[in-house]
C-alpha cells in the first residue's frame, strides 16, 4: 500500500505539475488569444480602410478615364486644327514666295527705269535753271510791260478826267 500511496503521491505530484503548466500554457494561449482578437481587429480596420480607399481609388479611375477620353478628344480636335493651320501656312508661303517673286521684278524694273533715267538727271537740271533764268527774265519783261502799261493807264485816265471836266464845264 505504501507503494501504492508513494505512486499515487507521485501521480498527484506529476499531475499538479503538468496541471500548472497545462494552467500557464492556458494563460499563453489566452493572451495569445486576446493579441490575435487584438489583431485581428486591427487587421479589420485596415481591411474596411483599404476597401474604402480601394472604392475611392474606383471611382477616382473612373474619373480620369473619362477626363482622359475627354483630353484625347480634345487633343484629335488640336491635331486636326494644327494640320489646317499647316495646310494654310503652306498656302500662305507658297503665295507669299509667288509675290516677292513679283515685287522682285517690280523692283527690278524701276531699278533698270532708274538707271535708265540717271543721265537725264544733269540734263533736266539743266534745263530747269534754264527754264528758271529764263522765267524770271520773262517775269522782269512782262513786270516792265505792266508797269509800263500801268502809267499809260494812268495818264489815259488823268487826260480822260481832264477832259471830262473840261466838258462838264463847258456843258454847264
Amino acid at each position: 500500500m505504501l507503494e501504492n500511496k508513494t505512486r499515487v503521491e507521485m501521480e498527484v505530484i506529476t499531475v499538479r505539475g503538468e496541471l500548472t503548466r497545462l494552467e500557464a500554457d492556458l494563460q499563453k494561449s489566452i493572451e495569445q488569444s486576446k493579441s490575435l482578437e487584438s489583431n485581428l481587429s486591427s487587421a479589420k480596420e485596415q481591411l474596411s480602410s483599404s476597401l474604402s480607399t480601394i472604392e475611392q481609388l474606383t471611382e477616382n479611375c473612373s474619373k480620369y478615364k473619362g477626363l482622359n477620353s475627354e483630353l484625347d478628344e480634345t487633343v484629335q480636335r488640336k491635331n486636326k486644327a494644327i494640320e489646317s493651320l499647316k495646310e494654310d501656312l503652306v498656302k500662305l508661303e507658297r503665295d507669299s514666295l509667288i509675290e516677292i517673286r513679283r515685287l522682285r521684278l517690280q523692283v527690278t524694273s524701276a531699278e533698270q527705269e532708274i538707271n535708265e533715267l540717271r543721265p537725264m538727271i544733269p540734263l533736266l537740271q539743266k534745263e530747269a535753271s534754264d527754264t528758271k533764268a529764263n522765267a524770271l527774265k520773262l517775269q522782269a519783261n512782262n513786270s516792265g510791260t505792266v508797269n509800263g502799261l500801268l502809267e499809260e493807264v494812268r495818264k489815259a485816265e488823268d487826260n480822260l478826267n481832264k477832259e471830262r471836266k473840261k466838258l462838264q464845264s463847258e456843258v454847264m
